[in-house]
């Protein structure tokens, strides 16, 4: 599914060199229903899953989109009385 958002080569050669076993090609899938940032499905030939977040396009304020600081939050929550996954990474791309 071809979408704007999605450099499909960029993100499997970052997939590739930052999460383990992760391998190309890779599927993404729009997860409909955000507030904010793009949530995207993503899953490779073996079966397994991550999610992937990033800012929407266009102009917008950089505080309201933080990702430096949602990565910050989910890496610090997980701990056994709140479940949240862990966070494979995160990349920083020009504007």
């Amino acid at each position: 599914m071809a979408d704007e958002a999605i450099d499909q080569p960029n993100l499997e050669a970052w997939f590739s060199e930052h999460v383990p076993g992760a391998g190309p090609p890779l599927a993404f899938e729009r997860i409909s229903g955000g507030r904010s940032n793009l949530t995207y499905a993503v899953a490779d030939v073996a079966g397994r899953r991550w999610a992937l977040r990033r800012p929407p396009l266009g102009k917008r304020l950089a505080s309201a989109h933080d990702m430096v600081r949602e990565h910050r939050i989910i890496s610090r929550s997980r701990r056994p009385t709140f479940p949240c996954r862990r966070s494979s990474g995160y990349a920083r791309t020009s504007p």
